[in-house]
C-alpha cells in the first residue's frame, strides 16, 4: 500500500482492496472470491448469513475493520462456519474458509 493510500477501515472496503491487488485471479475467481469474503460480513456482526434465494443479491451489513481484532470474533466465526455447514457441500466450505485466511493474511502483511 502506498503512503498516499489510507488503510481500509470497512471490511468491504478491505475485501475489495484485497481483490484489486489479488495478482493472479481473473475475473471469475476475483467473482467468487468476493462472494466467499463478503459472506463472513454477516457473523462478524453476530448475524446469520442469508442462504439460499436470500443470500443471492443480499448487501453485507457495514463492518468496522476492526472487528477482526474482537474477543467474540472466533466464537462467531466458529458459529457461522457450522451453520454454512448445514447448507453448503464441505468443498465449498473449505474454499470460503481458504478465501478468508488468505485476505486476512494479506491485510495482516499489511498492517
Amino acid at each position: 500500500m502506498s503512503e498516499d493510500q489510507a488503510a481500509p477501515v470497512e471490511y468491504g472496503a478491505a475485501v475489495d482492496r484485497y481483490l484489486a491487488a489479488a495478482a493472479g485471479l481473473g475475473p471469475a475467481s476475483r467473482r467468487i472470491y468476493r462472494i466467499s469474503l463478503l459472506g463472513w460480513a454477516w457473523p462478524l456482526v453476530g448475524r446469520r448469513t442469508p442462504t439460499g434465494r436470500a443470500r443471492k443479491g443480499a448487501r453485507p451489513p457495514s463492518v468496522p475493520l476492526t472487528l477482526l481484532d474482537g474477543p467474540e470474533t472466533p466464537k462467531r466465526l466458529r458459529r457461522a462456519l457450522t451453520d454454512r455447514s448445514t447448507t453448503a457441500q464441505p468443498t465449498t466450505l473449505v474454499r470460503e474458509l481458504s478465501c478468508f485466511r488468505a485476505a486476512t493474511a494479506w491485510w495482516l502483511a499489511r498492517g
